[in-house]
């Protein structure tokens, strides 16, 4: 008998996961929170190097693994799958949720710029961002939220109440703090960075923020030139990242089209500020886009030649401005940069930043052959080609970033340098080096969502669809333009060209 194995002994690594999940089988079904779930490390980045103000740093907090499996179950298997399936979240609000990736959101804002331009509508697009989004998340709020969305009522127990109980610690190269602050003394009313959930709990707040915003603010319809393809255009949420649609109809002055926008601003800051969040007026802007007849009658984008009233928001019970771009100037949304006259060169000095950074890091890094290929397939690849779908470069451009990064990339693969570059871009299954033109990947890129979109009749394709439709009255030929492809120099539009 004693050489007999007890009953439930552990003979496989699976049987340590069968017994975790047991123990958050009962731990969700009492409603008790382990003791290892209490602690949280805190941990500061800085969000500028060299630069260890208080207000610049980046507060990332890590839990427990078993804590954070839990989260994602009820969450990411959870309410989202059940809400998606219900068909009761926003089309406006991307994130988490499949066709609505942050690329497919920023190639959205890109096409339907692009209409703006086609069609030669006054419009104004308001960028906001909050202040410190899943720092501020109160608790009752999101749950309320949540279950709107069938929520199971026992994961948002169990996360209350392990929030009430979590214990805050600060790590840092010098070690871990003795100190702690609890909800008890310094009561916490957020998620923080880096729960699993915090993204998903915000967008189910954020839809229920968006059918409020709407009971308002009525939305714009864009429709092809036969009316038959419709796409409502009125905000997009993507987690704390929101774009405000301002567009006047009737094309009247451009003050009612200020105060139409300040309207709308008022009122998605007076939703976000019931729920306990805050608009940063730092990274809040706006495009306007005014269109003049110049000498020959033709309407061009311009500034106008009086200035607009400022537009506002409060904060901190003050007013503050929020400043409109110059025509020519980026801002950053969703991994691009975007201009209200469409250049490219804030979207090219990003890209070649980046592209000098990793070259810069195959030159001084020691590496194996395997190493170098892994660290361009995982790093530099991915770096340079994620906004590619949504934004149209020159073919200069490429020629200088290749120029730069291939004849380190290729010595650190064990190659030539000086290697044809007909076998350096070919695939490896046919005898070449395996390495991605970066023009041809825009292109093909570009070319895949196009497809995907159509055929799944997405909001975003629908979109591309009309896009295509007034570029086909733009161009002025007999043949439908993506058969036949001569270029239409008159045309003010890229992406499509």
């Amino acid at each position: 008998m004693d050489d007999e194995e007890p009953l439930g002994a552990l003979k496989q690594g699976r049987d340590i996961l069968f017994l975790i999940f047991d123990i958050m089988s009962i731990a969700i079904k009492h409603t008790y929170p382990l003791q290892r779930w209490r602690t949280v490390w805190t941990m500061f980045i800085e969000k500028e190097m060299g630069n260890p103000d208080i207000e610049r740093l980046q507060c990332i907090m890590i839990f427990e693994a078993d804590w954070q499996l839990l989260l994602k179950w009820y969450s990411s298997y959870g309410f989202l799958p059940i809400t998606e399936k219900a068909g009761t979240l926003a089309v406006a609000q991307g994130g988490g949720r499949k066709g609505q990736s942050a690329i497919d959101q920023a190639t959205q804002q890109v096409l339907e710029t692009k209409l703006v331009h086609l069609q030669q509508t006054s419009t104004i697009d308001l960028y906001l961002d909050l202040r410190a989004c899943f720092d501020m998340m109160v608790e009752a709020c999101h749950n309320l939220a949540c279950r709107r969305h069938g929520t199971d009522i026992a994961y948002l127990r169990l996360h209350a109440h392990t929030h009430q109980l979590m214990r805050y610690y600060v790590r840092h190269k010098f070690g871990i703090s003795n100190d702690y602050n609890m909800f008890d003394n310094h009561p916490w009313h957020g998620t923080g960075q880096g729960a699993v959930d915090a993204a998903l709990r915000y967008i189910v707040l954020s839809d229920t923020l968006i059918d409020a915003y709407h009971t308002k603010v009525a939305p714009i319809m864009m429709t092809d030139p036969t009316a038959l393809i419709t796409v409502i255009r009125s905000l997009k949420a993507f987690i704390d990242d929101i774009v405000l649609h301002a567009s006047n109809p009737t094309d009247g002055p451009l003050h009612e089209l200020m105060n139409m926008a300040q309207t709308q601003l008022r009122w998605w800051g007076q939703l976000v500020q019931v729920t306990r969040g805050a608009l940063n007026p730092k990274k809040c802007c706006g495009m306007l886009y005014h269109w003049e007849p110049d000498q020959c009658g033709i309407l061009q984008l311009c500034t106008p030649s009086t200035p607009p009233p400022p537009i506002t928001l409060i904060h901190s019970d003050t007013e503050q401005e929020v400043g409109f771009l110059q025509a020519s100037a980026g801002t950053h949304y969703l991994g691009l940069y975007l201009t209200t006259d469409r250049n490219t060169r804030a979207m090219e000095t990003h890209l070649l930043t980046k592209a000098t950074l990793y070259t810069k890091a195959f030159h001084c890094t020691p590496m194996n052959r395997r190493e170098a290929r892994v660290l361009y397939q995982s790093c530099f690849l991915l770096a340079m080609a994620y906004p590619l779908p949504a934004t149209w470069l020159l073919d200069a451009f490429f020629d200088k970033v290749h120029q730069m990064s291939t004849l380190t990339i290729l010595n650190k693969m064990g190659y030539h340098r000086h290697l044809p570059r007909s076998m350096v871009f070919t695939p490896k299954a046919i005898g070449g080096v395996g390495l991605c033109n970066l023009k041809h990947e825009m292109e093909v890129q570009q070319i895949l969502i196009l497809l995907r979109h159509m055929r799944s009749k997405t909001p975003l394709g629908h979109t591309m669809e009309i896009l295509i439709c007034y570029y086909q009255l733009w161009a002025r030929i007999q043949q439908p333009v993506l058969e036949d492809t001569q270029p239409c120099p008159w045309v003010p539009d890229k992406w499509l060209s």
